[in-house]
């Protein structure tokens, strides 16, 4: 029976710390192992409608849920809420993954995202540059797009994109 709502379990695994892995349920919140020991101050995962998951990641790399290297990053493994990993409900394969710089590396800071369609790395981009790192995302009214928000590192400002149903990323609004 296909479930009404297909984003219902899409957070049911949280992966973070030095790998810590709880998986959420109707009955409880359960400690798992991670197939591979991961330590990062920014974490990320993705579970499928059935709470299964898919994807995790720090913002140097990504993983499947076998703890297998899919895909490497671009971002500091040190930065805070620096890694995000984001799908949209009409593209079955599409993950969009978001990584910052750690502050501490370098004067400059970068807010990256990139392209995985389940099989490799489509592409790597530099959306903002001069971001902190933390980094934020919600679902749109319209439950078809994503709006992401980041802070520019030297002023008040903020950015906005907005990740369309049609996978286009929309120009950022500060």
């Amino acid at each position: 029976v296909p479930e009404t709502n297909p984003n219902l379990n899409t957070a049911n695994n949280w992966i973070f710390g030095d790998s810590v892995w709880l998986k959420f349920s109707d009955i409880g919140i359960f400690e798992n192992s991670l197939p591979l020991e991961i330590l990062a101050e920014a974490s990320s995962s993705y579970s499928n409608s059935r709470g299964e998951l898919v994807l995790y990641s720090r913002p140097e790399t990504l993983y499947d849920s076998n703890g297998k290297t899919v895909a490497s990053l671009r971002g500091g493994n040190s930065s805070r809420e620096g890694s995000l990993i984001l799908k949209q409900r009409n593209l079955d394969s599409t993950f969009y993954i978001l990584s910052s710089d750690e502050a501490e590396k370098s004067s400059t800071k970068y807010l990256y995202l990139s392209v995985f369609d389940s099989l490799n790395l489509d592409s790597s981009l530099i959306l903002v540059k001069n971001a902190v790192e933390g980094l934020g995302a919600v679902n749109h009214l319209n439950n078809q797009c994503i709006w992401v928000a980041s802070h520019d590192r030297f002023s008040d400002s903020f950015y906005f994109f907005l990740l369309k149903a049609n996978a286009a990323l929309c120009c950022p609004v500060r």
